[in-house]
């Protein structure tokens, strides 16, 4: 099997989500082809679109990309039937982190990193990428920065060298590297924006068995999670420069904007008589302990999650303190079994070169 440095993939749906609409994702994944092809990064694009919608037209029919050199793109179908297979997929129709898996279980880069349809790499980034100088046992993270409406209509595929000027002009947010509470005692990792440029080898990938498919179809801090499991096993975070950067469109409908805390008035007075002695980390036991305050996701109501406490920080302080079992699924996570509807856009000189 042919063998690229690169895969990148894109879960994705052929939906009205703001990430998602048609013309967002043509000039994204043609910004990005043409970047990689500059570069010329032997790399694969994978989209994923999971559980299209029957109204709507696929994207493999949708999608408008160029024949090069370096880059192969490839549209693989995840048909509605395995999506009904999860609790409540009525309430939501994507479930990202199993679109994610499907697309690390069939990819053959080297490496490997995913990102959001509308998303947007840096000069520097792609420069970055382009000296081939990754680690097989690092992670690698950079900044995400928000751009409005104005910024990422006004970039154009067609004038490369104008993206990153224009997309730093329009920037609304920058979402900087946070410390994690002292009491937490965990690794001081980059977890903000994890999600947006979280890029491993493919090897230290599969040894976590991809990202964690929860329960429910919903993206609830699997990304820090996946980054502090595969910290565990390597013990080398690298935060890129400044200059390398990912652009996202801003929009209203951010994971951050639709979580929200529900207390029971006795576990609420509780944690304020902790916290007002300064007993913060036995504050945070009793969080993780008796799971409280669990979340609710605007989008998803009547179905309560658990509190931040037990479902990231309980999970990194063991790995951090030497908890072995840092997989994050087991059996045939990524729908490994499954034979799945793949069409090709765009094939690299790279597949038919011998081995």
């Amino acid at each position: 099997m042919a063998e690229p440095y690169l895969t990148v993939v894109i879960p994705t749906r052929n939906d009205t989500y703001p990430s998602n609409v048609v013309a967002v994702q043509n000039k994204s994944l043609l910004i990005l082809q043409r970047q990689l092809e500059n570069a010329r990064i032997e790399s694969e694009i994978i989209v994923v679109e999971y559980n299209p919608d029957p109204s709507r037209p696929h994207l493999h029919e949708c999608l408008r990309v160029d024949q090069g050199q370096y880059v192969s793109i490839r549209v693989i179908c995840v048909d509605p039937e395995h999506h009904r297979t999860v609790p409540y997929h009525e309430k939501r129709v994507f479930h990202q982190t199993r679109a994610i898996n499907i697309g690390l279980r069939r990819s053959r880069g080297r490496f490997f990193v995913y990102r959001a349809a509308d998303h947007i790499y840096s000069d520097a980034l792609v420069r970055f990428l382009s000296r081939k100088s990754l680690g097989e046992n690092c992670i690698y993270r950079c900044d995400r920065c928000d751009i409005d409406r104005v910024g990422f209509d006004a970039v154009k595929p067609d004038h490369l060298d104008d993206v990153s000027r224009i997309c730093e002009e329009h920037i609304v947010e920058w979402h900087k590297p946070l410390s994690p509470e002292l009491s937490y005692r965990i690794p001081n990792l980059h977890i903000n924006g994890s999600g947006d440029f979280l890029l491993m080898s493919r090897r230290l990938w599969m040894r976590l068995s991809g990202m964690r498919e929860g329960r429910y179809p919903i993206f609830l801090d699997y990304d820090s999670l996946v980054l502090h499991a595969a910290y565990a096993l390597c013990r080398w975070q690298t935060i890129l420069p400044n200059s390398c950067r990912v652009y996202k469109l801003s929009h209203g409908m951010r994971t951050v904007g639709r979580i929200r805390n529900t207390w029971l008035p006795g576990w609420k007075k509780w944690d304020e008589k902790l916290l007002a002695a300064e007993r913060t980390t036995l504050a945070n036991l009793c969080r993780c302990i008796f799971n409280y305050p669990r979340r609710i996701d605007r989008t998803f109501e009547g179905v309560r999650l658990d509190a931040y406490e037990r479902h990231f920080v309980l999970p990194a302080f063991l790995w951090a303190h030497g908890f072995p079992f840092v997989r994050q699924n087991w059996g045939t996570w990524g729908l490994g079994s499954q034979k799945l509807s793949e069409t090709v856009l765009a094939s690299a000189a790279w597949e038919s070169s011998p081995e």
